[in-house]
């Protein structure tokens, strides 16, 4: 471990792990030191946290994705199925007529028969699930051997070589893949339909989200399944899938996907170069102050705030200084802020929606309610300057709770106040009867702190909406 790899973190009841202080800290090698800046008290640890791009390359490389935060969905172990990921390949071979023989094709094993050949064609039974097919000489053909609507097999005729079937088989599917989160057409290598089948191979999941892209723009996460139909983008060339699962717990995994399109008549636009900067990290100029962020597109947006960089970034030393010339070769980005960042704590009743989605969110504890119309905003009295832009990250940090649909019933956990009276409230669950609303006065400073709630999002009551009371908050 190198003192570079220590952070100076604590630990966040409502994440429910270890995370870096808000204000950024710095690392004196020479003096064996670290020092942070905190808006708190509370107890605070050095901690080892391994470089990310580490973890993040062994993980993906088993094929099941990137796991975040607390108790994240994981790979179902299904019965016996202990496959390997392999590559296409062909196995040749001559057969015998009538002589049966097993073969290797990949990771999926076949007994091969040939019942008849000449020199035009030979009928051939490939088992275990028997299929019986007529090969002529040259001219491929591709078979579903298992029955799952995806062919897996390709096989060709090569003629006679002393009395003896010459034929060439191909996998078509990757069977190591059916033990991966998720899977694609059951594995399969490419497809000429843009139209896919994707199936997920998961425990502790909740909900889910799906894009072909990485940053999942617009998107927000519905109930889990354990398969959907996906719609590839257009243009022959490699496709790639990217999903989001979330548990109950707010723990989240990320996989991916590839498939070959073809089949098209045109190719796919491919980005017109490599971006010249690392995506995701900080840039600035040698004597300028202005720091940007390189977005997934290769654009750059400036941090117009520190307080947002530290949502980000854990110290300035992580900002990297480059010239002119290579700063300004990267794009400017058509959204010219920065949105609050992973490490930002919104709190209960924040508003809070992405750069990239009009849809507004109402956070209380580890969840987030969609608020479904703005009739319904202003009908509970929210304000639109209460509204905060955040990342995509950040949102999918909540767990998505059911639908704010009607303006019968404020949401759990709002704070009120009513006209003409300092007393603030909070509404929470009537013990005794579920379907209703009781208020708590929160009694003193201290109470509210504990709350971890917005005191800038405290809602006005009309006089005649009334609750019964509960016992106060101290």
């Amino acid at each position: 471990v190198t003192e570079s790899e220590l952070q100076m973190m604590y630990y966040s009841a409502e994440r429910g792990e270890y995370v870096p202080v808000e204000g950024g800290f710095t690392i004196d090698a020479a003096n064996n030191t670290i020092t942070g800046l905190v808006n708190h008290l509370t107890e605070f640890v050095i901690a080892y946290n391994p470089p990310a791009a580490v973890a993040a390359a062994s993980a993906a490389a088993s094929g099941n994705g990137v796991g975040l935060g607390p108790n994240p969905p994981s790979v179902l172990v299904q019965g016996e199925k202990k496959f390997t990921a392999v590559a296409q390949e062909t196995e040749s071979g001559e057969y015998a007529v009538n002589e049966a023989k097993a073969i290797l094709v990949g990771a999926s094993t076949h007994t091969i028969t040939v019942l008849e050949a000449n020199a035009s064609q030979a009928k051939v039974k490939i088992e275990s699930d028997p299929i019986e097919v007529v090969l002529l000489k040259d001219e491929p053909r591709e078979f579903d051997t298992n029955n799952d609507a995806y062919v897996d097999l390709r096989a060709t005729y090569l003629g006679l070589a002393d009395g003896k079937a010459k034929i060439d088989f191909v996998n078509l599917t990757d069977k190591g893949e059916l033990v991966n989160a998720m899977t694609i057409n059951a594995g399969s290598y490419e497809t000429d339909k843009r139209k896919v089948k994707l199936t997920f191979n998961l425990k502790n999941v909740k909900q889910m989200a799906v894009s072909n892209s990485k940053d999942f723009a617009g998107l927000s996460f519905v109930d889990y399944t354990g398969s959907m139909d996906w719609e590839l983008t257009a243009g022959n060339g490699k496709k790639k899938v990217y999903a989001k699962f979330r548990s109950d717990a707010g723990g989240i995994l990320e996989v991916n996907d590839t498939i070959i399109l073809t089949g098209q008549g045109f190719a796919q636009v491919e980005p017109s170069a490599v971006c010249p900067l690392t995506i995701g990290r900080a840039y600035k100029l040698k004597n300028s102050p202005g720091v940007y962020y390189i977005t997934d597109d290769c654009t750059k947006r400036p941090f117009r705030n520190p307080r947002v960089f530290f949502t980000y970034f854990n110290n300035w030393s992580e900002v990297g200084v480059v010239d002119a010339k290579v700063l300004n070769s990267v794009l400017n980005d058509a959204i010219a802020f920065m949105p609050w960042g992973l490490k930002y704590n919104p709190k209960g009743g924040a508003l809070i929606k992405i750069i990239t989605d009009p849809k507004v969110f109402l956070i209380s504890g580890a969840n987030s309610y969609w608020i479904a119309s703005e009739a319904l905003f202003e009908a509970f009295g929210y304000a639109w300057n209460w509204i905060e832009d955040v990342s995509q990250t950040l949102l999918d940090k909540y767990v998505r709770g059911e639908d704010i649909l009607s303006s019968d019933k404020r949401p759990e956990n709002t704070l009120i106040k009513y006209k003409n009276s300092t007393d603030v409230y909070r509404l929470e669950k009537d013990p005794n009867d579920a379907s209703k609303l009781i208020k708590r006065k929160v009694k003193n400073e201290t109470a509210f702190e504990k709350l971890e709630q917005r005191k800038d999002r405290i809602v006005e009551a009309p006089d005649d909406e009334v609750y019964e009371s509960g016992s106060d908050i101290e």
